[in-house]
């Protein structure tokens, strides 16, 4: 702290102890004759009030309110001892010349560095400007701050690393996108590969997964499928309901392609196109070594294997009912069934969106979970648009 007047200023050393270090007198104790005249003898004498009713109270680095005639008798001592504290002209410069060392020091550590790496080295040199400043202040007895290269030094690479990380972080989103867009690909193009052979292309795992989408977001907030439809889970079951025939490849040739009714047999052999479908995505997450219970790995096994179980339990492969049908297969066996009817194969014409519509509604309870239908029901002109929007231009049936 200082002390300025027209001729000049004075900076003033407080210590800890400078309010200890006065012999303080009442005056009333002077009047009354209660005080030994050796005690002022040869001493320098300050006139005044310390009390805090005399509004004379400043604060110092080590008090909140310290009384201004101490204050005056600190600058006698000072001056007495030849104590002084010297702010020497080139502080301002000094303090710039830190601020921009301070920013130029965050820039490279962040250019160069990890982010663990900076907060380490910045911890290290804010406690370096620090320590400099009092190692000044105690050996040469002069003040330059270091709060202004610190809070430089601070601000640059809080500002610099938020701006690193966000650039990281639209990288990172950038990169999963890109993966995520792969994968896709991948996944329509594999499955594409199939339904080629059962006369369908891979507009018809376009329009399901859409189907499957508007069902899971319309039953989001439902009571008996929040837990199941958070947002993680409706892209995981999204994405692989691309895979729901994929177990078709183990099905000969002879049935996929059948014009006709398939006999007893060849209704059994394509039934058996769930299970093959199950055994082919677990062989694949054990060989790739991959966790199956990831919720996309999960998910597309449920929907491979009960994609075709119904809500009143006459379903296949294993006859599941209601509830004992995984969420997830609930939803695609109404997609599959609205495209099925949607499309043109070699044995039928396709149905018109009033017909594939009332089919599902008459399957609330029977075929369908009777929420799923009322999902249908509520999004049905999505369906409709994205149907006449995505038709199998490239069918070829001979």
């Amino acid at each position: 702290m200082g002390i300025r007047s027209a001729q000049g200023s004075l900076l003033l050393p407080f210590r800890p102890d400078s309010a200890r270090r006065f012999d303080r007198i009442s005056a009333l104790d002077l009047l009354q004759g209660r005080v030994d005249p050796a005690r002022l003898r040869g001493r320098i004498v300050f006139l005044g009030s310390s009390a805090t009713a005399a509004s004379d109270q400043h604060p110092t680095p080590f008090a909140r309110q310290f009384p201004g005639l101490l204050i005056h008798a600190v600058a006698a001592d000072a001056m007495l001892r030849q104590d002084f504290l010297v702010a020497p002209a080139w502080a301002v410069a000094a303090q710039l010349a830190l601020v921009l060392l301070a920013l130029a020091g965050a820039a490279f550590l962040l250019c160069r560095y990890l982010l663990w790496v900076c907060a380490v080295a910045g911890a290290a040199g804010l406690a370096g400007l620090w320590l400099a400043a009092l190692g000044l202040l105690a050996a040469h007895r002069l003040v330059i701050s270091p709060v202004p290269p610190m809070l430089a030094l601070g601000a640059g690479l809080a500002l610099m690393g938020l701006i690193r990380f966000r650039s990281e972080e639209q990288a990172a989103i950038r990169t999963a996108q890109e993966l995520a867009m792969a994968q896709d690909c991948a996944i329509i193009g594999l499955v594409s590969t199939v339904e080629t052979r059962d006369a369908e292309t891979g507009q018809h795992i376009i329009r399901t997964r859409s189907y499957v989408r508007y069902l899971a977001e319309h039953l989001a907030t439902h009571p008996r499928f929040r837990r199941h439809l958070g947002p993680e889970a409706i892209e995981a079951i999204v994405k692989s309901a691309a895979l729901h025939d994929i177990g078709k490849v183990g099905v000969p040739d002879a049935i996929l392609k059948k014009p006709g009714p398939l006999d007893a047999t060849e209704t059994h052999t394509m039934h058996q196109h769930t299970v093959l479908g199950q055994r082919i995505l677990e062989r694949a997450f054990r060989l790739a070594g991959a966790d199956p219970s990831h919720s996309f790995l999960a998910r597309g096994v449920e929907i491979a294997r009960s994609h075709h179980e119904r809500w009143d339990g006459l379903g296949y492969p294993s006859g599941l009912k209601g509830e004992a049908i995984p969420v997830a297969a609930r939803l695609m066996a109404l997609a599959d069934v609205y495209d099925a009817m949607r499309s043109r194969r070699r044995y039928k014409e396709p149905r018109s969106h009033e017909e594939a519509r009332a089919v599902i509604l008459d399957g609330a309870g029977s075929l369908f979970d009777p929420d799923v239908v009322l999902a249908f029901q509520a999004t049905q002109e999505r369906f409709r648009l994205f149907s006449e929007r995505h038709p199998d231009q490239d069918l070829d049936l001979d």
